[in-house]
């Protein structure tokens, strides 16, 4: 439709000599595409098939707390909060230059505190090639281009969709929209508002009022 637009413009432009109409001609708004989200079985293989454990638990932090790719690789060992009996990441200078806190999941607890005995950690979380350096942008995406082949998922995947899949698996737990906006950070609940519709949430929370009737 777009590549229609851009012809037409053109015809009016340059044949009719039309200039001036041919900048009046709007442009069709372009719709915007609803998120990819991997299912829990595509999840799994993935994590399964990282190279290693830095790569496993970079992905597994990206899928449990929601993290966009830039607060992951800016982590800083002081940002994970568990002394005061809460489990929380703390995300400093996020998107729009926002501080917030998102979940750490108490599962992959253990599994972070081996990772920092394996790797001894200077200053950020996941270090890249130089000591105190964070990973690469780079490094993290060759990773899961990596891991997405070895795990046998054919279909187009980044880094950003394990993020998708934290909303959306998130609000088929019955997480609160409002508490998921603010775990995401989005400034207006428009945004989180798309993952009602790639969860399955319309679903499995759907029924017929008839049947609430006390009697029919």
């Amino acid at each position: 439709m777009a590549d229609y637009q851009d012809l037409r413009s053109w015809f009016y432009e340059h044949l009719l000599q039309a200039k001036e109409f041919a900048r009046l001609i709007p442009y069709p708004k372009e719709k915007p595409s609803l998120p990819q989200v991997l299912s829990r079985d595509e999840l799994g293989r993935l994590f399964d098939h990282c190279g290693n454990k830095k790569h496993r638990m970079m992905f597994q932090l990206l899928y449990s707390s929601g993290l966009r790719r830039n607060e992951l690789l800016h982590l800083k060992i002081e940002d994970i909060i568990t002394d005061d009996g809460k489990y929380r990441i703390r995300i400093n200078k996020g998107m729009e230059d926002k501080d917030r806190y998102t979940v750490l999941s108490k599962k992959l607890l253990p599994k972070l505190r081996a990772y920092y005995q394996a790797y001894r950690p200077e200053k950020y979380l996941f270090n890249g090639r130089v000591p105190g350096q964070p990973m690469s942008s780079a490094g993290l995406r060759h990773a899961m281009i990596t891991a997405t082949k070895r795990a046998g998922i054919t279909r187009e995947v980044n880094l950003h969709i394990l993020r998708h899949c934290f909303a959306s698996h998130a609000l088929e737990e019955g997480m609160n929209i409002k508490t998921l906006q603010y775990l995401l950070g989005h400034s207006s609940i428009n945004t989180t508002m798309i993952y009602l519709h790639i969860s399955e949430v319309p679903l499995t929370k759907a029924f017929s009022p008839m049947d609430r009737w006390a009697k029919l």
